[in-house]
């Protein structure tokens, strides 16, 4: 009755060390997934600031910093903006557009 208990055991415990193995190699792939989708994000994010530098820079060389806080508008954006103070609604300004 010794052995047959002592078989049960091991049989037990080398069930659990698959199960444990089997949860390190699924716990390995979701931390590489992870940490592989991340870095895409990351490329991502970084390819868009790439990009929206590449396209601002005329405006950059044009105005210099003051780009980015003074409000120089063209003819067509005062006129939409004087259409949009006499309607009062936004939607009637989208629909100008």
């Amino acid at each position: 009755m010794r052995t047959s208990s002592n078989g049960i055991e091991a049989l037990a415990a080398d069930l659990h060390a698959r199960r444990i193995a089997r949860f390190r190699t699924q716990d390995q792939v979701f931390h590489y997934l992870t940490l592989t989708l991340a870095a895409l994000v990351l490329a991502a994010l970084v390819g868009t600031l790439i990009s929206l530098t590449q396209r601002a820079w005329p405006a950059f060389a044009e105005f210099g910093p003051s780009f980015l806080y003074l409000l120089i508008l063209d003819d067509i954006i005062i006129i939409r903006l004087v259409y949009l103070r006499q309607s009062r609604s936004l939607a009637h300004y989208l629909c100008a557009l």
